[in-house]
């Protein structure tokens, strides 16, 4: 064997070995610091989104789902974690742990004959931040803060909206959510009982919730279960890259670094 091919089998191994130690550092990393920028989409009901930098690198296009507590834009380090929309991992966001009984019941104020509105009030709240996230993802930027946009955002305060809450529509008491929640539940019920398409559908979304926050307590000093978590920032939801995006940043990566290595070689020679 020749000491090129030694140089080129031990340049083979460095590559697989960054390779390794990139992917290794992006699946392992805990994002935890949310500064916020400045509101890039407003709706005339109040909330909307906000453009924030997650770990002051990757910028975030945050949306209201939480109509209760406030989110100061712009601030920095806020405490903060990012979960999936799975049934297993809501434990740290604000209404995770409530079932279908501790949400307030919606209403439609149009005549629609079936039966939208059970729909969501028969779910639980792992069911409700799909529906909510689903919401996010159908917000006509152009329109910013015209009827339909508002009404998403009502119908997504109505949607996670706890019983131990107030009404959200205080805040918007002109806007009519109906559309947005009819189209809400049957975007929920077109999978019929599986939840494989509504994951796939939103296996990029995240709820970006404030490590501060505490359980409600009862009288005896235990956690209320019926109860959100209380304290801390104004809940979002929001759009991370793709699991395949952050693959081909780590193969770029390392692309760039084994072609400055190849440069600083030939230049040594």
């Amino acid at each position: 064997m020749s000491i090129r091919d030694v140089l080129r089998i031990r340049r083979g191994r460095q590559a697989a070995q960054l390779a390794a130690l990139v992917v290794l550092a992006i699946s392992a990393a805990k994002a935890d610091r949310l500064d916020t920028i400045s509101y890039n989409f407003q709706v005339d009901s109040g909330g909307g989104g906000a453009s924030a930098l997650w770990n002051q690198i990757a910028p975030l296009e945050i949306y209201c789902n939480d109509f209760n507590n406030d989110i100061w834009v712009p601030a920095q380090n806020y405490s903060a974690t990012l979960s999936d929309i799975t049934p297993t991992t809501l434990g740290a966001t604000r209404f995770g742990q409530l079932n279908a009984a501790d949400f307030h019941k919606v209403a439609f104020t149009d005549a629609d004959s079936d039966n939208d509105a059970d729909v969501i009030n028969n779910a639980d709240a792992y069911a409700r931040y799909e529906m909510a996230a689903y919401l996010v993802s159908q917000y006509d930027f152009p329109g910013q803060g015209d009827p339909y946009n508002s009404g998403i955002q009502l119908a997504i305060w109505e949607i996670l909206d706890p019983t131990a809450y107030g009404t959200p529509n205080q805040f918007a008491p002109g806007v009519d959510p109906s559309a947005a929640l009819e189209m809400a539940a049957d975007w929920y019920s077109s999978f019929g009982t599986s939840d494989t398409g509504r994951q796939t559908y939103l296996a990029d979304y995240r709820i970006v919730s404030d490590t501060t926050m505490v359980c409600a307590k009862l009288s005896s000093g235990a956690c209320d279960p019926d109860a959100p978590l209380q304290g801390g920032f104004q809940e979002q939801i929001t759009r991370v890259p793709e699991p395949a995006a952050s693959l081909s940043l780590a193969f770029g990566l390392i692309g760039f670094f084994a072609a400055r290595r190849r440069t600083r070689q030939s230049t040594a020679r």
